[in-house]
C-alpha cells in the first residue's frame, strides 16, 4: 500500500475499475481522503462512477476525474436510450440508474461494425482466412455510430479528443465542464464556446477533507533531512547577508535582505521544503565551489552570477539590478566667475531676448511716431529714441506716455513676457550664487588606466579579476579590502582614486555615503545576484 508517511499527497488512479474501488476504500480507512490530499482518476474508473453503489461513492468524496464525453442528442441515440433503460429495468430491479454510458454505447457500435463486416458472402474456405478476412473488414468499418463516426487507425478505435471533467460529491457526482485535445478548458461544448488553459472556468471543486479551499498536495514530512544552505560569513555588506553569533546563548542569527528574498520565495512554494543555512567563512568562488563538491546544496547571499562559477552550479534569476559601477570622490565647485551674471541663460536665449526688445521697441515707434513729437527728428535721434523705448520696457510700463491703444496692448503682452523672462533669470542666478556644486574628481575609467591611479575592490569578489582581466588595470594598482567600511577613508585620503563594486552595493553606498561619494561612468553589464543550486 501507500506510504503515508510520505512528503507527497497527490494520487493519480489509472487501473481497472475493481481495483480502484478497493483502493478508495483502503484509503478512506486510512484516514487519506482527509483534507491536503488530492486524488485524481482516469476515464478508466470514472467511466463507471454512475454505476457505483453507495459505500464506494461515500469513500470517495472529493475525487476528481475524467470521463468520456459522447453526446446525448440525435434520434437514434434516444430510441436506443429508451429501448436500454426499458430493458435495463427489468432485469436489473434494484439498481436506480439505468442511463447508458459510454460502454453500452461502443459495444452497441461493435454489434453494428460486426454485423456491417458480415454483408455479402465470404467467400473463403478455410476457417483461418475467413476470420482473417472478417477482421480486416472490421477494421476498415467506416459508418455513423450512435454519437459519431466510427472508424479505426492503426488497428484501434478512434480516440475519443473530447472529455467531461466529474467531481464526486455526496451521493453521485457533479460535471465540472469539459477539456479538449488542442484547446484547453470549457464550460459547455458547442461552437463559440470559450476555451481556456486554466480551470478556473470550471468553477469551485469540492476536495477531499475541506469542501472548497485547494489543498496543497503536500505536507510536512516526518523524516527528511534539511538542506544545507551555504551563506557567506563575512559579506561585503551586512545588508545582504548578516551573520551574527550569540556567545552566550550558541545561537546563530542569519538575516539580510538576500535571506528575506529567498525565505519570501520559499513561503510561495507549493510545498513544505525544510533547510538550514551554515555560515561560510571563504572566498565567493570557494563557497560556490563547495555545491559542486557536495558540501551544500545551494547557497544564498550577494552572490553575483558570472560566467566562472556558472562551471560548477546552476543559478537563479537575478533578484537585483545587474552591473559593476564606479564610484569616486566629488569636490565642491565654488562660482567666483567674471561672467557668472551671463551663465543663466544660453547664448540662444540671450540673443533671443534682445531680438524681442529691439522688435517690440520697433514696434512702439512705428504706433506712436504720429502721436509724439519726441519721436521725430533726425535718423539718429529716432534710432536712439527706438532702442530706448525697446530696453526701458523691460522694467517699465510708460502707459502715461503711449496714445494709442495698439501700442498699449502690444506693451501689455510684452511686459508679461519679460516678467517671465526677468524671474526665471533671478531663479538661475539665485541657485548658481547659493547652492553647492558637486563635480567628481574622476570622470573615466581610462583617465585612472593612464594615469596609473589606484583603484579599490574587495578581496573577497571577483571585481578584482575583472578589473585586471577586461578593464586592463595593472595588478600593482589594484587595492583589495577586507570591509566596505574601509572605503570612505581610503577615497577621502587619496589612497585610491576610484573603487569598483556591484550595482546592488554602489546603490547602496551612495545611499549612505551620498554627501561626499557618487557614481560616475559606464554600467558595466555583469550578471546580478542570484541563488545558487546543483
Amino acid at each position: 500500500m501507500i506510504n503515508i508517511n510520505r512528503q507527497c499527497r497527490v494520487f493519480v488512479i489509472h487501473s481497472s475499475q475493481p481495483l480502484a474501488t478497493r483502493l478508495f476504500i483502503e484509503a478512506n480507512k486510512m484516514e487519506m481522503m482527509a483534507k491536503g490530499y488530492v486524488w485524481i482518476t482516469t476515464d478508466t474508473v470514472m467511466n463507471l462512477v454512475h454505476s457505483f453503489n453507495a459505500s464506494i461513492i461515500s469513500s470517495m468524496q472529493g475525487v476528481m476525474g475524467v470521463k468520456s464525453y459522447f453526446p446525448q442528442t440525435g434520434a437514434r441515440f434516444q430510441d436506443f436510450s429508451a429501448r436500454f433503460r426499458s430493458r435495463f429495468r427489468s432485469e436489473h430491479l434494484t439498481e436506480e440508474n439505468s442511463e447508458p454510458g459510454i460502454f453500452a454505447v461502443q459495444a452497441y457500435d461493435a454489434v453494428w461494425a460486426i454485423s456491417h463486416a458480415m454483408e455479402g458472402r465470404i467467400k473463403v474456405n478455410d476457417t483461418k482466412n475467413a476470420k482473417e478476412h472478417l477482421l480486416q473488414r472490421i477494421l476498415h468499418s467506416d459508418f455513423d455510430g450512435l454519437i459519431s463516426k466510427v472508424c479505426f487507425i492503426k488497428w484501434k478505435l478512434a480516440p475519443t479528443h473530447t472529455f467531461q471533467i466529474v467531481n464526486v460529491i455526496g451521493k453521485s457526482y457533479r460535471e465540472l465542464g469539459f477539456w479538449t485535445e488542442g484547446e484547453g478548458f470549457s464550460a459547455s461544448t458547442g461552437h463559440g464556446d470559450t476555451h481556456t488553459i486554466s480551470m478556473k472556468i470550471l468553477g469551485k471543486v469540492f476536495w477531499p477533507g475541506d469542501p472548497w479551499s485547494v489543498p496543497r498536495g503536500w505536507a510536512l514530512p516526518t523524516t527528511t533531512n534539511r538542506l544545507k544552505i551555504g551563506v557567506p560569513a563575512r559579506p561585503a555588506f551586512n545588508q545582504f547577508v548578516n551573520v551574527k553569533h550569540d556567545n552566550v546563548g550558541g545561537n546563530l542569527s542569519i538575516t539580510g535582505f538576500a535571506i528575506d528574498v529567498f525565505e519570501a520565495t520559499v513561503e510561495r512554494l507549493p510545498y513544505y521544503l525544510p533547510y538550514k543555512f551554515i555560515p561560510y567563512d571563504g572566498t565567493v568562488d570557494s563557497l560556490v565551489e563547495q555545491i559542486h563538491l557536495k558540501a551544500f546544496d545551494a547557497v544564498v547571499g550577494d552572490i553575483a552570477i558570472i560566467a566562472k562559477r556558472c562551471q560548477h552550479a546552476e543559478f537563479s534569476h537575478p533578484y537585483t539590478e545587474p552591473g559593476l559601477m564606479m564610484v569616486v570622490t566629488v569636490q565642491l565647485k565654488t562660482s567666483n566667475e567674471r561672467w557668472l551674471f551671463m551663465k543663466p541663460f544660453t547664448k540662444s536665449m540671450w540673443a533671443l531676448t534682445v531680438a524681442i526688445n529691439i522688435y517690440n521697441g520697433f514696434v512702439i515707434w512705428v504706433i506712436e511716431r504720429n502721436h509724439c513729437s519726441e519721436l521725430k527728428g533726425s535718423l539718429m535721434n529716432q534710432l536712439g529714441v527706438m532702442l530706448c523705448l525697446s530696453f526701458t520696457t523691460l522694467f517699465s510700463l510708460h502707459g502715461e506716455r503711449l496714445h494709442s491703444n495698439l501700442s498699449r496692448m502690444a506693451m501689455v503682452v510684452w511686459l508679461f513676457v519679460a516678467l517671465v523672462i526677468t524671474q526665471s533669470y533671478t531663479a538661475s542666478l539665485t541657485s548658481m550664487l547659493t547652492v553647492q556644486r558637486l563635480e567628481p574628481t574622476v570622470t573615466d575609467v581610462e583617465f585612472l588606466r593612464n594615469s596609473n591611479a589606484i583603484v579599490g575592490c574587495s578581496e573577497r569578489s571577483y571585481v578584482a579579476k575583472y578589473l585586471e582581466e577586461v578593464l586592463n588595470f595593472h595588478p600593482n594598482n589594484i587595492k583589495k579590502f577586507n570591509s566596505s567600511e574601509d572605503y570612505p577613508q581610503a577615497l577621502k585620503t587619496g589612497e585610491i582614486a576610484a573603487v569598483f563594486m556591484g550595482a546592488p552595493y554602489a546603490n547602496l553606498f551612495i545611499a549612505k555615503y551620498c554627501k561626499d561619494f557618487a557614481i560616475v561612468g559606464p554600467t558595466y553589464k555583469i550578471g546580478g545576484f542570484g541563488f545558487v543550486s546543483t
